[in-house]
């Protein structure tokens, strides 16, 4: 038997061990802690990371805190990503023909990452 989906954010490396945010899509009160909690991971310099196809993992560049949606540099590297509204940024790593992608929040569950983690 599978356990449901949950949407959500596994935050590894805390000073307590492993933490969990997740939330109820159909409760705006605990989609609104999720998006500022992401929002804030991101501006402390956290990574964050989606498994994306055939089990990759994909860097979340930025959040759309607005529309609750991860920013993924590539559109093809997860299946429930759809092309972003805003225009690619020229940065100098990012193969020429790219399109970033934005992934609701609510369809996937994320990994982030402190910056002490790894050592």
């Amino acid at each position: 038997m599978t356990t449901p989906f949950k949407p959500g954010l596994d935050v590894l490396n805390t000073g307590h061990g492993h933490a969990e945010i997740n939330f109820d899509p159909a409760k705006c009160e605990e989609v609104e802690v999720a998006r500022n909690a992401i929002t804030d991971m991101l501006q402390r310099g956290y990574l964050l990371f989606l498994e994306g196809a055939d089990g990759k993992i994909v860097k979340v560049e930025a959040f759309d805190a607005t529309q609750g949606r991860y920013i993924i540099g590539d559109c093809s590297m997860h299946p429930a990503a759809t092309p972003a509204a805003e225009p690619p940024k020229r940065r100098r790593g990012r193969p020429p023909g790219t399109k970033r992608g934005a992934v609701p929040m609510d369809q996937v569950r994320a990994t982030a990452m402190g910056r002490s983690a790894g050592g």
